[in-house]
C-alpha cells in the first residue's frame, strides 16, 4: 500500500479629515441618545459619535493617475461590490429586526451587473482527449506517482466524489467483491463504494470528519471496472479497515486522512504541465457527472447532489 507523505469587537468610523474630530449638532446627539436603547442602533450610534484616532481611521484607496495624466477612481470588481453589499445588508437587516430602522435601504438598490464583455468561464469537465493527456502524464511523472495521483484521479473521475469525500474514503467503505444486482433473469456482482463521511479543515483543530455536505451525500456509488482493478492492486492484505484508501503518513507514521488543501496544491503543480490550468479536483466530479448525463441521465442521483450535476 502506498502513502504520500476572544476578544471584543471595536467599531471604527471615518472622519471628514485625518485626525479631525467629528462635530455633531444638539439634535444629532439627541437622536443618537434616543435610539441607543436598541442594541444594533446603539452600537452604530457609538461608532458614529466616537472620535477616531490617527491610528484606526479606515481610509479609502487613493485615486490612480494614468499615463495620460487622467485621474481615475479606484475600481472594484462586481464580485467585491456584491460582497460589500451583502455585508451591509446583513447589518441593516439586524437593525430592522431590532426596530431601529423601518426597512433595509440596500434592498432598493439596483442589481450589480458585471461589465460588458466580461464573460465568466462556464464550469466543465475533462474531454476524452484531456483525460488521456492527463493520465499519460501522471502515470510517468515521479511527483504525481508519489502523490497517488494516478489512482486517485481515476477513482475521482470514476465515482464523482467531492474532494473531502475522496480523502475520507476508508477500506471498510469499499466492497470490491461486489453486491448482487439482478436484471431480469441475469445477476452480476458490482463493486461499490459507500460514501459515508467527508473531511474538512477546522482552524486550530486540524481535520474534522462529518456525515456529508447535503442530505443526499450518504450514498452507494458503483465502481467502474478500471477503478476496481486499480484498488485491487493497492491491497496487500495487511490494511486496517479504518485506514483511508488514499492515505497520508501521520506524525506517528500511521496512515491518516489526507488534507484536501494538500491535494489541491499538488494538482496545481501538475495541471500546468498538461495545459489544463483551469483544472481543479472538482473538475473530476464534473467530468463524472457529464459522462453520466451524456450516457444515462443519472448524474443528479448518483452524484448525491440536490441541485444538479455541475454543482454541489
Amino acid at each position: 500500500m502506498a502513502y504520500s507523505a476572544g476578544s471584543g469587537t471595536r467599531l471604527i468610523s471615518t472622519s471628514p479629515s485625518h485626525g479631525q474630530r467629528r462635530t455633531h449638532s444638539t439634535a444629532s446627539r439627541r437622536d443618537a441618545t434616543s435610539i441607543s436603547q436598541y442594541p444594533v442602533a446603539g452600537a452604530v450610534s457609538s461608532a458614529v459619535t466616537a472620535a477616531p484616532s490617527s491610528s484606526n481611521v479606515a481610509r479609502p484607496p487613493a485615486n490612480r493617475t494614468t499615463r495620460t495624466g487622467r485621474t481615475e477612481k479606484p475600481h472594484y470588481s462586481a464580485n467585491s461590490r456584491r460582497t460589500v453589499r451583502s455585508i451591509v445588508s446583513g447589518i441593516l437587516q439586524q437593525a430592522v429586526l431590532h426596530q431601529a430602522i423601518a426597512s433595509d435601504p440596500v434592498r432598493e438598490l439596483e442589481r450589480i451587473e458585471s461589465p460588458k464583455g466580461h464573460a465568466q468561464a462556464q464550469p466543465r469537465g475533462l474531454t476524452p482527449e484531456e483525460r488521456r493527456r492527463l493520465f499519460t502524464y501522471v502515470d510517468t511523472d515521479p511527483v504525481s506517482v508519489a502523490a497517488d495521483l494516478p489512482d486517485l484521479i481515476r477513482f475521482a473521475i470514476g465515482t464523482g466524489l467531492r474532494i473531502g469525500e475522496l480523502c475520507a474514503v476508508r477500506w471498510r467503505d469499499v466492497n470490491l467483491e461486489g453486491i448482487a444486482v439482478v436484471n431480469n433473469h441475469d445477476m452480476r456482482l458490482v463493486p461499490v463504494v459507500a460514501v459515508r463521511q467527508n473531511v474538512y479543515p477546522v482552524k486550530g483543530k486540524g481535520l474534522s470528519v462529518h456525515g456529508g455536505k447535503t442530505s443526499m451525500a450518504l450514498r452507494i456509488v458503483p465502481l467502474p471496472e478500471f477503478v476496481a482493478d486499480r484498488l485491487r492492486l493497492r491491497q496487500h492484505g495487511d490494511e486496517s479497515l479504518d485506514w483511508p484508501v488514499f492515505a497520508s503518513a501521520g506524525r506517528d507514521g500511521q496512515p491518516t486522512y489526507r488534507w484536501p488543501s494538500t491535494l489541491r496544491r499538488t494538482v496545481r503543480t501538475v495541471r500546468a504541465q498538461v495545459c489544463l490550468d483551469w483544472m481543479t479536483p472538482h473538475s473530476w466530479r464534473r467530468t463524472y457527472a457529464t459522462i453520466l448525463d451524456d450516457e444515462m441521465r443519472l448524474s443528479r442521483h448518483r452524484c448525491g447532489s440536490s441541485r444538479g450535476f455541475l454543482v454541489g
